[in-house]
């Protein structure tokens, strides 16, 4: 039994060594930025998205909505 419980372990930590990657210890962020094609969004376009939402909530209200 215990010989195939460690069978067992040994299967799943191969499947997740193949999964899972290890964090690099140290990244830029110039590095990350160009690894995930980052593009940040303009001011103007993210202010126009907003006014697009036409919120009609305070923010107390919409506070109190995340915790129903």
């Amino acid at each position: 039994m215990t010989k195939k419980i460690n069978e067992d372990l040994r299967a799943r930590q191969q499947e997740l060594g193949e999964i899972i990657k290890p964090i690099r210890k140290n990244i830029s962020i110039e590095e990350m930025i160009k690894e995930q094609n980052y593009k940040p969004l303009e001011r103007t376009d993210f202010f126009q998205k907003v006014d697009d939402l036409a919120i009609q909530e305070s923010t107390e209200e919409l506070i109190s909505m995340l915790s129903k």
